[in-house]
């Protein structure tokens, strides 16, 4: 059964799921950062060291958001 919602009721909904949502949200944007920063500083080495930073990256993003997916 789907009750309706007024606009008030659905903004306080909407504002405190934002709150719980922040810091996950902060969490995956530096994990993906830092995925960034690490292949800029390998690729500045070597292209072996790029793909291997590439490779890891690749292995631990998936496993790193996995958990939160399900």
């Amino acid at each position: 059964m789907v009750f309706p919602l007024s606009f008030r009721d659905f903004k306080s909904y909407s504002l405190r799921l934002g709150v719980l949502a922040l810091p996950i949200l902060i969490t995956q944007f530096c994990q993906a950062a830092l995925g960034v920063v690490d292949a800029i500083m390998a690729g500045q080495v070597s292209a072996l060291d790029l793909a291997a930073v590439a490779v890891g990256s690749g292995i631990w993003l998936p496993l790193f958001f996995s958990p939160l997916v399900f």
